[in-house]
């Protein structure tokens, strides 16, 4: 069962980030710059890039329920191994303590297992602090703890 936190950051070091979003983005995904300057959902399944998630707006009065609109000024942090995150994770599997997520390719964080049978060269973002189940038929993407690698 996820133990949603009313924050993104849950601890360790980063470094602020922030960027026009290119498209809509959801505090918790994981986030990449474009060559325009902009920043987008991370797009490589199992891909390479750095640790940027994004979070709450708090400075505008927003929750991390709150979506960046296109266009918006997004903040960002850029994390250091050892620190803690909620991340959006995808549904359609029930994750455990301690499986290794790595980038789904929308922003979202999946089990690396299930991209480990295409025989790419994945990245591991983090490791799950929780058990979420998202198994069920109408499971939706949903922020769980995640201590990053």
């Amino acid at each position: 069962m996820s133990t949603t936190k009313n924050a993104i950051h849950l601890g360790g070091e980063f470094r602020r980030e922030e960027a026009i979003a290119n498209v809509a983005i959801t505090p918790g995904m994981l986030c990449e710059f474009m060559s325009t300057g902009k920043v987008k959902p991370h797009a490589t399944a199992g891909g390479r890039g750095l640790k940027l998630f994004a979070v709450e707006d708090a400075l505008q009065g927003h929750a991390i329920e709150d979506d960046y609109a296109a266009a918006a000024l997004v903040s960002m942090n850029d994390y250091v191994s050892g620190a803690k995150v909620q991340g959006l994770l995808a549904a359609g599997v029930a994750y455990v303590i301690g499986d290794e997520v790595v980038s789904a390719g929308d922003g979202t964080l999946q089990k690396a297992s299930s991209l480990a049978s295409a025989g790419l060269n994945l990245q591991t973002i983090g490791y799950c602090s929780e058990a979420v189940d998202l198994s069920a038929s109408g499971a939706v993407d949903t922020l769980g703890g995640i201590f990053l690698a």
